[in-house]
């Protein structure tokens, strides 16, 4: 009795069957890297130039600023101490001197011209010294050749000088930078025109 109930109990079982899940497997596919290559490929190509535009922009722009700001830094020193000395701004290629054959792009000194000399010599006072400009841009006077800026106690330019242009080699953008020798005061000129200096 009890062998024929556990035949029956045994028969009414489901049987179990097993399965097997397979790990999914992550990645790309061929085409999909392809794809992504090919769209890379293209943002990049367009991205590089416009990155270059804007990098050379901001070094013009920096350019710019610096020397406005330096020549500032040079009007107000000489105001600030009327009419016992000078201050220069010129450009020198070593950072300490006034450097014969140097150009604007080969960085520039301010300092108080305490013995009216025109170049730094002992018992001037040293203001600020800026490094050369990056090999890319190039800077040019009207007139021309002239590598020496200088302020009476009144702040005026004594200097006869209108503008000065930085250029960039890489994308042909300018920077012109008008100066009155009136006020002494400089300024970027009108839409970039030299022109607009006179």
């Amino acid at each position: 009795m009890h062998g024929d109930d556990s035949k029956q109990k045994m028969s009414s079982e489901t049987p179990r069957s097993c399965v097997f899940l397979l790990p999914k497997e992550n990645g790309f596919t061929l085409i999909e890297l392809i794809i992504t290559l090919t769209v890379v490929g293209i943002l990049t190509a367009i991205a590089v130039p416009a990155l270059r535009q804007f990098v050379e922009s901001s070094r013009l722009t920096t350019a710019t600023n610096d020397f406005i700001g330096d020549l500032s830094l040079a009007r107000i020193e000489a105001m600030k101490r009327g009419t016992v000395s000078q201050t220069v701004v010129c450009a020198s290629s070593n950072g300490t001197s006034c450097t014969t054959g140097s150009t604007w792009q080969d960085g520039w000194i301010v300092f108080v011209d305490a013995d009216a000399s025109g170049n730094f010599n002992t018992g001037d006072t040293g203001l600020k010294i800026h490094e050369a400009l990056p090999a890319s841009l190039t800077a040019t006077t009207n007139p021309a050749g002239t590598i020496t800026l200088t302020f009476n106690g009144m702040g005026y330019l004594v200097t006869s000088l209108s503008s000065l242009q930085f250029t960039s080699a890489n994308n042909n953008q300018q920077r012109v930078i008008c100066l009155s020798g009136g006020t002494g005061r400089a300024m970027v000129a009108a839409n970039n025109n030299v022109s607009s200096c006179t």
